[in-house]
């Protein structure tokens, strides 16, 4: 992740993600996320959190079948470096 901020704003501040793959989302409302697509085998998920970091987990996708995984961030995460 690529932060940006404005020097004359301090709250101002975006983040970029760039990754050499489709197979990405922005959580909404509640923190859910779909990712369409993605090919069937074991595959891995991970999040990240401008205050927490990242979690990574593996899921097992199957063709025609909704795979669900869930991340939950507690607060003990080591806070990112970004």
């Amino acid at each position: 992740m690529i932060r940006l901020r404005c020097d004359v704003h301090r709250w101002m501040t975006a983040y970029i993600g760039v990754v050499s793959h489709p197979y990405f989302a922005v959580s909404g409302d509640g923190g859910l996320f779909e990712i369409d697509n993605v090919p069937p085998g074991t595959q891995t998920v991970q999040t990240w959190h401008e205050l927490y970091g990242k979690l990574t987990k593996t899921v097992r996708v199957q063709a025609g079948v909704v795979a669900n995984i869930e991340f939950s961030y507690t607060g003990a995460e080591k806070p990112s470096t970004n």
